[in-house]
């Protein structure tokens, strides 16, 4: 061999040994290098493998709700009666085999429901479906005594019921809840429940006004003519501007409500102020509204019997100081109390129907008017919360059992999903109980529009009737859906005539207070002393002051506190 070529294999010889040395001899580098990879992907592979084992093991945390096929389900019933329970109610049969259920109606007379239920559940009987108030959902949430109803579960079974809250009352999963978690699904009240705002156009069209008053300034106006240009023509000095039912349109000028002074009812009002529940007699915007107010009385603009009311007795949505021409604006009753006759063989609303015995020309001379804009832009009038004052709970039993809790929320979900299932579950069987007739309307604003309406067959035209055979109010959440492609003659003539649908205050704090028994009587008596005091002139405006003072040593300030922990707890 070449000594060159000897020598280049010598090098290439240590060249390897170096290799092997540094590399520890573990032989050839890139079966090691594999083998090692391969290690690690199986690895990476086994551990993937573990992770989606571990999706694949997760559970549904609300699988249990899922209704058993087949299983017969058995609920104990209540519902808002008006009259006894039928011996065999044909809509009880009618969903029991719709459904593979069993209801036992506890039966009841809704006035005495409450303590009636107590005593159901003193025995060891607590019923799975029940309507109670803010304060007594706080009291059986806490005793164990109601099921929770997580929103997941909701909205899982029963999604149309879940999108008629969202649609009507935005916010309504805040209320029905106690210590973070929801008991009640709420009842929804109704655009109708709203004071009106009613001139006697013939009045304002003879003292020399030819539009429906839209301002403070432009009401005020139309007060002092009524009381000092003979606006009913008779030649004396006998008539007035408003009474007392006409002072909640004016504090609503000023952005808050203190009470519906004249009213049967007599609940002072909480509002939201800046993130916070206050009590609205006490605001400071008060001040200024009873300082108008007294200057009208002052000037006699104001009935000087407003104290009395204006009601004297009989149905209490009438006013006599307006039907018997006293006074010329009024905000008595509700909206439908004022109604004409929207179609043939329907009656009058009672103060229209009052008011023609008296005049004819009178009872077709109302005009409505929208509430007068204050200083700041602001107006309103009282309005029922839309948020409504009870809540549909569920027995304790449906969370031992959720299964059961699934089930009625799918019988609740076929009962809201159409417009015909509702019908259905409110009035009965339809061509069995009911049928549909064509209403046409006779007042000149919708003249001639048609309608469909539901009209009972027999004695089921008889709301006792029906509530009696398990329809009506016994399958019904109490929401408002809007079916749209079916809107009532009411609902047109209310939003598109009255407008009485619009510009509500409303009542904020839908609870009892831990304290209100203990201060509630005084701080009334507070409230109504104060207040006709200082629009009488007995007392000078600046009593307001005082009064404050007073209202918040007498308890007030206790009950302010309670109220915005309630309020506070809403956001929790």
């Amino acid at each position: 061999m070449p000594k060159n070529v000897f020598r280049l294999f010598a090098v290439i010889l240590t060249l390897c040994m170096t290799a092997a040395a540094v590399t520890g001899c573990k032989g050839r580098p890139e079966e090691n290098d594999a083998g090692e990879d391969e290690k690690k992907v199986e690895s990476s592979t086994s551990q993937i493998g573990e992770e989606n084992k571990k999706v694949e093991v997760k559970e549904d945390p609300y699988a249990q709700y899922e209704p058993v096929e087949g299983k017969k389900y058995k609920y104990i019933w209540t519902y808002y009666q008006t009259a006894p329970l039928a011996d065999d109610p044909a809509m009880k049969k009618y969903w029991e085999d719709k459904f593979n259920v069993k209801f036992e109606v506890l039966d009841m007379d809704n006035k005495k429901a409450e303590e009636l239920i107590n005593l159901k559940i003193a025995s060891g009987v607590i019923p799975d479906k029940m309507s109670v108030n803010a304060v007594n959902l706080k009291k059986y949430s806490e005793q164990g005594i109601l099921a929770e109803i997580p929103m997941p579960v909701l909205e899982k079974y029963a999604p149309s019921v879940k999108k008629i809250l969202d649609e009507n009352t935005p916010g309504w999963d805040k209320y029905g809840r106690n210590n973070g978690k929801m008991y009640g699904i709420p009842n929804q009240g109704t655009d109708l429940w709203a004071t009106p705002n009613i001139f006697r156009e013939d009045w304002l069209k003879n003292v020399g006004i030819d539009k429906v008053p839209e301002t403070l300034e432009e009401y005020e106006e139309a007060f002092y003519k009524f009381t000092g240009n003979d606006p009913d023509k008779n030649g004396e000095d006998d008539t007035y501007g408003l009474s007392s039912n006409g002072f909640t349109a004016i504090f609503g000028a000023f952005g808050f409500i203190p009470k519906e002074f004249g009213m049967p009812w007599t609940i002072s009002m909480w509002q939201s102020r800046d993130g916070k529940l206050v009590f609205s007699a006490i605001q400071p915007e008060m001040k200024q509204a009873l300082t108008l107010l007294n200057k009208w009385y002052n000037d006699g603009v104001i009935d000087p019997e407003f104290i009395t009311g204006e009601n004297q007795g009989g149905y209490w949505a009438i006013s006599h100081a307006f039907v018997n021409g006293k006074i010329g604006y009024t905000g008595r009753g509700m909206p439908y109390h004022w109604w004409p006759s929207l179609t043939e063989g329907k009656k009058e609303g009672p103060n229209r129907a009052e008011i023609r015995k008296l005049d004819p020309g009178f009872a077709d001379s109302i005009a409505y008017a929208n509430p007068p804009i204050g200083p700041d832009g602001k107006r309103g009038v009282w309005a029922n919360p839309i948020i409504g004052s009870s809540f549909n709970v569920f027995g304790i039993d449906m969370e031992k059992n959720p299964d059961k809790m699934g089930k009625l929320l799918q019988i609740y979900e076929h009962i809201h999903s159409s417009y015909e299932n509702y019908n259905t579950a409110v009035n009965g069987v339809d061509g069995l109980h009911w049928e549909f007739k064509e209403q046409v309307a006779i007042v000149p604003e919708l003249a001639g529009k048609k309608y469909k309406v539901v009209s009972g067959i027999g004695e089921w035209a008889k709301g006792a009737v029906k509530n009696a055979n398990f329809a009506h109010t016994a399958m019904s959440l109490g929401l408002r859906p809007k079916w749209r492609d079916m809107p009532t003659l009411n609902e047109d003539y209310t939003y598109n005539v009255t407008h009485t649908n619009k510009y509500h205050i409303s009542n904020e704090l839908l609870v009892g207070l831990p304290s209100e028994a203990k201060y509630k009587a005084e701080l009334e008596k507070l409230v109504d002393e104060a207040y006709i005091s200082i629009i009488t002139g007995e007392k000078p405006v600046d009593y307001f002051d005082e009064f404050v003072r007073k209202w918040k040593n007498a308890g007030g300030e206790i009950l302010e506190k309670e109220a915005n922990v309630w309020y506070a707890s809403l956001s929790e």
